[in-house]
């Protein structure tokens, strides 16, 4: 946002009532006129936050951290969308924070290195391009996210050129901001928008196990035998395992789905192709296969 800008677009969007150009039922009547003028205030104050905490946002994270370009940055907050636009990086922001101040990722490691029999990251990296050593590694979706949602909203809201013909049959350039290009990316946008709230879920799950993991590692050196050991002794029963995996491995399909959306559209409007994909039915079934085996390894055991 640029805040000459948004002062401007703030003062635009807030009534005052003392002025000459002040809406006509507001004349005569001084108990509206003061309601009128608290409803205002607050409006003033809420548009000040939001214009202040994607300022904070923009030009504090995402672009520093290179999730977002110079010219991506106006199309961060999508004003006629505002409350699922704001909702969106709001979520996105708690949780990266949340998993920015994590401690303990090198010893983590040790118990990821032995948490399945094949890591699920070798099976998936030649499917859906690259991933994480670390298949739950949620950093990794989260900055994958946000540079999605700001290249489809930015394509969203930008209109495109057109040759079309005027009336005497001559060719010109015309702007549209309602193009097949425009509705596919606010599709998409609106995708990766219902994303961040499974997302959410899963990352409060995902971190509350791996605290629990640091816990019992500490001091430990980790092999298959004790891995497993933690495992059951973080979640006591095969019940509850079972449901943590269905929850972390269904929200990897969800991503899957989004991924395999943006690779075919970014293919299609850079005229490109990208390497080390298959299809998102591929993705899938493999995700389903190394779910099964998972659930099998529980049942065993608990067992």
């Amino acid at each position: 946002m640029n805040s000459e800008k948004t002062v401007s677009e703030i003062a635009e969007a807030v009534i005052d009532g003392s002025s000459a150009n002040a809406p006509g039922y507001l004349n005569g009547n001084p108990r509206r006129k003061e309601a009128e003028k608290e409803r205002q205030e607050l409006k003033k104050k809420k548009l000040e936050q939001e214009a202040a905490f994607f300022d904070d946002l923009i030009d504090n994270l995402l672009i520093p951290k290179g999730l977002v370009t110079e010219k991506e940055k106006s199309f961060i907050f999508i004003q006629e969308n505002a409350a699922a636009s704001k909702k969106f990086w709001e979520v996105w922001l708690a949780n990266y924070n949340k998993l920015q101040d994590m401690d303990g990722k090198i010893p983590l490691k040790s118990y990821i290195d032995h948490e399945f029999d094949v890591k699920p990251s070798i099976l998936l990296k030649e499917k859906m391009c690259s991933v994480p050593d670390n298949i739950f590694e949620m950093d990794f979706y989260f900055e994958r996210l946000a540079r999605f949602a700001a290249d489809f909203q930015t394509e969203w809201k930008t209109p495109h050129f057109y040759m079309k013909k005027n009336q005497s049959g001559a060719n010109v350039l015309k702007e549209e901001y309602e193009t097949p290009r425009n509705i596919e990316a606010e599709q998409i946008v609106l995708k990766i928008w219902d994303l961040i709230n499974n997302f959410d879920t899963v990352n409060t799950l995902v971190m509350d196990y791996y605290s629990n993991v640091l816990n019992e590692v500490s001091g430990k050196t980790i092999d298959a035998e004790n891995s497993r050991q933690i495992y059951m002794d973080i979640f006591g029963n095969a019940r509850q395992a079972k449901v943590f995996e269905q929850n972390r491995f269904g929200l990897l399909k969800e991503y899957g789905t989004v991924l395999f959306l943006v690779k075919d559209n970014w293919e299609k409007r850079l005229e490109r192709k990208y390497d080390n994909f298959t299809c998102i039915e591929d993705v899938s079934d493999t995700i389903d296969t190394i779910l099964e085996n998972r659930l099998q390894q529980i049942d065993s055991m608990f067992s």
